[in-house]
Parts: structure tokens; C-alpha cells; sequence
């Protein structure tokens, strides 16, 4: 393997259980895990580099005990269709809304994280029909990847995905060793979560080829940004937003920002947490998204 070429590796574990499966949507295969019985539950990750379904890990069986839970992966994200193109909000709100529409077919209950709570947030207001509640992990959209791509923006995109020397750079910025500082400065907020089943799985997700660099690289440029500021205020069904104390990245000061503009909305702070609190503390997570929703 040289390293101008693209690294492309074995799917990663499955750590779910359950059901995985196939959904066709006008951005190609999408990849998704069901199980449980109840009311509908659909579960989104992140868009960060490596981002999964692996993230619910610790959460979809004692979920699944109370609500039929369908686990989607994003277009772009690990075993889901990776397609040469800019990936936007427009295109993870038309796949979200097409999963819901096409293949849950009823009103749904959303968990979601960072940007996609943004784009579920949208969702919930131009499509109340589709969601009924919605629980935010340390969403994006005030404070965090909030602003416009500039004309950077398309430089950064084309470097990334050019060939030979964009490869080169993705496999840096996606190597193990790269992995591991991200999830350990910016993810987690106890280091000794980052463990080697951990890192071999998002370094796995981020190498599933073809096109395993455009979704990362729309991220990265800042094409995925959202500004949720303009109708937050507006959504009219229940929100409840989780947010991890100890979150360095999207840092807990911004969820001030979400309550000025809908003071009703519920919260609860993880204190012992970073980003990725549904794993550092998966006891009380289900405990406490099991009540909201029920």
C-alpha cells in the first residue's frame, strides 16, 4: 500500500446485535440496525471522521426493550453508499426525511448528536408530521459549526478529494495514531475510553472505500455547517438536550444559546462527560431518554 493511495479496510465489528440491513434511497444503499418492538426510535450519529453506528453500542439493547430503535447510518458514514459529491445539510435532511417517510412510515421518535440534531432540529420544523420528540446530544448550530463555507471552504474540499495528494492527506488525517489524539482531546472526556476495539472501529468506519473521503472532507471545509437559530424557537413538539460538561469541542456554555431562544426546553447536564455522553455514562442516558420519551 503506498501511502498516496487509498487505504481501504474489512467492515468494521458489529457491536450492535439485532438486524442489519439495507435501505435504497436516492443517495444509494443506506445502512441500518432494527430491533425491539414499541414505538418508533431513530437513532442518528455524528458526521465526525469515523462516525457510526458503533456510537450506540452501549445504548440500543436497553433501548430496544421499550421501542422499535432503527440505528441509521448517514450517506457517506461507514457501510452506508459513499458518492463522489459535496456533502450538505440539504442531502443528510432529504436522507433522514426519506428513511423516515419511505421506510418507518409513521412519526418517529429522534435521537441524534452535533450537526445532525441541527438537521433533525430543521426536520422537526418544516416536518412536524415525521417527529414527535427529539433528544439533542450536545447539539451544533448556535456557537459550534454555525457559519457559512467561504471561499477556503472549496479549496480545503478540493484538496482533500483530489487525487494522489488528497488521498495522502486523508490517510494522515485518518491514520490510527490521528484517531486516537482526536477521540482523546476532543471526544472523550476520560482518555481511558479510547481503547485499541475503540480506534480500530472508527478507523474502519473512516476506510470503508469507495469515496471514503468526501463526507469527511465536506465536514472538514465546512459545507455540513447548519444555523438552527432562525427556527429553533418555532418547533413545537417536546425537546430534550444532553449535554456533557466536560465537552471541549461543542463546550457546554452553548447550550444558553438554545435556551434564549426556546426557554421551555428541557436539559440535562452530564457532569463527568465530553461529547459522547450516551457512552461515558450509558446508565443514566437510557434511563433519562427512556423517561422523556415514554
Amino acid at each position: 500500500m503506498y501511502p498516496y493511495e487509498p487505504i481501504c479496510t474489512e467492515q468494521p465489528n458489529d457491536e450492535l446485535g439485532g438486524r442489519n440491513e439495507q435501505f435504497t434511497s436516492k443517495y444509494g444503499q443506506l445502512a441500518y440496525n432494527v430491533q425491539g418492538s414499541g414505538p418508533s426510535l431513530l437513532l442518528i450519529h455524528s458526521i465526525s471522521l469515523g462516525a457510526s453506528n458503533f456510537c450506540w453500542r452501549k445504548n440500543v439493547k436497553e433501548l430496544a426493550k421499550h421501542f422499535t430503535v432503527y440505528a441509521l447510518e448517514l450517506p457517506g458514514f461507514s457501510n452506508s453508499d459513499k458518492q463522489k459529491r459535496m456533502y450538505t445539510p440539504q442531502l443528510f435532511t432529504e436522507a433522514i426525511i426519506e428513511f423516515i417517510q419511505g421506510f418507518i412510515h409513521e412519526r418517529t421518535f429522534v435521537i441524534t448528536r452535533d450537526l445532525p440534531a441541527a438537521y433533525c432540529s430543521y426536520i422537526a420544523y418544516i416536518r412536524p408530521d415525521l417527529i414527535s420528540k427529539l433528544v439533542l446530544i450536545t447539539p451544533s448550530g448556535l456557537g459550534g459549526n454555525d457559519t457559512s463555507p467561504c471561499a477556503s471552504s472549496y479549496t480545503t474540499f478540493g484538496i482533500f478529494t483530489q487525487p494522489f495528494v488528497g488521498d495522502g492527506l486523508y490517510n494522515a488525517f485518518s491514520s490510527k495514531e490521528s484517531i486516537e489524539q482526536q477521540l482523546k482531546t476532543s471526544f472523550y472526556s476520560d482518555p481511558s475510553f479510547v481503547t485499541p476495539d475503540v480506534i480500530d472501529n472508527f478507523y474502519k468506519s473512516a476506510h470503508q472505500c469507495p469515496n471514503a473521503n468526501y463526507a469527511p472532507a465536506s465536514f472538514v471545509a465546512g459545507f455540513c455547517n447548519f444555523n438552527v437559530q432562525s427556527f429553533f424557537s418555532s418547533i413545537t413538539q417536546p425537546v430534550l438536550i444532553l449535554w456533557g460538561k466536560k465537552a471541549t469541542f461543542n463546550p457546554v456554555q452553548y447550550l444558553s444559546y438554545f435556551l434564549s431562544l426556546r426557554p421551555y426546553t428541557q436539559y440535562e447536564i452530564f457532569d463527568d462527560c465530553g461529547l459522547i455522553l450516551q457512552e461515558e455514562n450509558p446508565k443514566k442516558f437510557n434511563r433519562v431518554v427512556t423517561q422523556f420519551l415514554l
